[in-house]
């Protein structure tokens, strides 16, 4: 049995800094032993968003183990090391062991045969259906070469990924550790179906840092996709459910700092997925891979989502604002249109509220970079009782680039809102509201807008209008769809005819029409029969 339990991460890492602050962690503990295992007197609602998944912190403890001192060291360890229990099994498949007791404080209070399946189908659904590489093998560090996963109990914690052997180029072999019970203060899931997201989260973690890097600077990115991978897996269970507040109250924060840590903003990569699926069921699960592959190569997490978006033909800042009409539409104000699950999530609730007078109104906001920023206006004029939601997104993806200590640089933005045609401007509703985004920022700012609760058909995302194929040329190795402008018509399909030189058919097929910021419909480049044509 340990005798010192990862409850106490919560509690002694939640206040660590690395590594100034790396003097101060020996103090730390011995402040927090006589606390207790699931104190619920010092840690706060609020606070607990920190404490599902302690891998980011355990993994910066882990990677700086050199820099501590002796007597620190033996205290991270006891903690931080492999545990000591009576039994293990391998999963059905063959993939993991997981390593358990039967007595005492650490004895698993869920079906652990029930957990090797959940295990196994993690792998499964991550590795096989998704296409990410395994995490490494560990050269025997738990009796064999198969993935090691204790099971124990962590006071409050669902689970956490611990780096272990460096591969070179910040890479690590590593092992999981998961809650034996999800019981009490801190969890929205419990027992078998909280063991089941909670290794679909550590196994992508195990991916991430044991095929693409560990960069701490971008913790966000690795719990986000972590957290969209327990849907992916296990749409049933929703345990992000209880995170997702923490985004919908502040939209108007940088996308990387979010008060959720990044489980708040799985709802990204859950929107990728069914944004995406009408054009392929696989598009929004390739942004998101090839933004890990683009991490492996050295690129922040935001540059590379933003780079993944642009070889598949869109653009992060045109996206982030589309993320912000469907989040407006849920809740109380769900639109099946959007989210397949968002009758159950939470309403945007930060609006700034203004009311609009004809002939116009003119509003300066302040505007965090990669930000989605709500304004309210209510019609004024008489006998008129419209109300207008107009989205403004800043999509400077260089200045969201930050770290999360970092203070982000605001961009004041001017937004006239007429009942006048505006040159330049956008029209809301034709002959009754016209929008205008003021910036010295360039091309940074997109808008949408929603007019009585409805999204405005004859709104311009941006101002340009694609009349040409894109990309082009073409590049099977860089690129995932080309798209082709049409006109929309009310059925959203067309027949799309492609020949070669020679005027040989090489497609012919009926295609749904695509509309974002621009109405296109989406060819992967291969004939009928799937070939590519170089």
């Amino acid at each position: 049995m340990r005798k010192i339990y990862a409850g106490i991460i919560v509690l002694v890492f939640s206040s660590f800094v690395m590594p100034q602050n790396i003097d101060s962690l020996d103090n730390v503990f011995y402040q927090q032993f006589n606390l207790g295992l699931k104190s619920t007197q010092q840690i706060s609602s609020e606070n607990n968003i920190d404490h599902k998944c302690a891998f980011g912190i355990v993994s910066k403890i882990k990677i700086n183990y050199d820099k501590f001192s002796k007597k620190q060291q033996s205290i991270i360890s006891a903690v931080l090391d492999r545990p000591q229990l009576d039994t293990s099994i391998v999963s059905p498949a063959g993939i993991f062991r997981i390593h358990y007791s039967n007595f005492g404080i650490d004895k698993p209070s869920y079906s652990v045969d029930e957990f090797a399946l959940a295990a196994d189908s993690a792998y499964f659904y991550e590795t096989g259906k998704l296409g990410y590489p395994p995490a490494p093998i560990d050269n025997n560090k738990g009796g064999d070469n198969l993935y090691d996963i204790y099971i124990y109990d962590l006071g409050i914690l669902y689970g956490f990924t611990t780096p272990e052997t460096s591969l070179g180029n910040e890479r690590f072999t590593s092992f999981i550790s998961i809650d034996n019970t999800f019981n009490g203060f801190g969890f929205f899931t419990h027992g078998i179906n909280a063991a089941r997201v909670t290794i679909a989260h550590e196994y992508h973690h195990a991916i991430q840092i044991g095929n693409y890097k560990f960069d701490n600077k971008d913790s966000f990115y690795y719990e986000l996709t972590s957290t969209s991978m327990e849907d992916f897996v296990f749409d049933y269970v929703n345990d992000y459910f209880g995170y997702m507040p923490q985004y919908f109250n502040h939209p108007d924060f940088t996308f990387s700092q979010t008060n959720g840590k990044g489980y708040d903003l799985a709802i990204w990569n859950l929107y990728l997925k069914q944004r995406f699926a009408p054009i392929s069921d696989t598009l929004g699960f390739h942004i998101i891979k090839r933004s890990w592959e683009l991490i492996g190569k050295n690129q922040r997490a935001l540059s590379a989502l933003s780079n993944a978006l642009e070889e598949s033909g869109y653009s992060f800042k045109i996206e982030l604002n589309i993320f912000a009409v469907w989040n407006y539409f849920t809740g109380y104000k769900y639109n099946p249109q959007y989210y397949k699950d968002g009758a159950e999530y939470p309403s945007v609730r930060k609006f700034a509220q203004y009311k609009f007078s004809q002939p116009s109104v003119e509003e300066s906001i302040s505007t965090e970079p990669l930000s989605n920023n709500y304004l309210f206006f209510i019609d004024q004029t008489q006998n008129v009782s419209d109300t207008l939601v107009s989205i403004i997104t800043n999509g400077d993806v260089q200045s969201g680039i930050i770290d999360a200590n970092v203070v982000p640089v605001k961009e004041n933005v001017s937004y006239l809102l007429s009942s006048s045609y505006i040159s330049g401007g956008t029209t809301i509703i034709e002959g009754k509201y016209y929008s205008q985004i003021k910036s010295n920022s360039g091309d940074f700012f997109t808008e949408s807008n929603i007019f009585n609760n409805t999204l405005a058909a004859s709104v311009k995302i941006n101002n340009r209008e694609l009349d040409f194929v894109f990309p082009m040329p073409f590049n099977y190795a860089k690129n995932f769809f080309m798209r082709i402008p049409v006109a929309p018509n009310l059925l959203n399909i067309a027949t799309l005819s492609v020949f070669d030189i020679s005027m040989g058919n090489v497609y012919n097929r009926t295609v749904q029409i695509f509309s974002s910021n621009k109405i296109v419909v989406h060819w992967n480049g291969l004939d009928k029969i799937g070939r590519a044509h170089v």
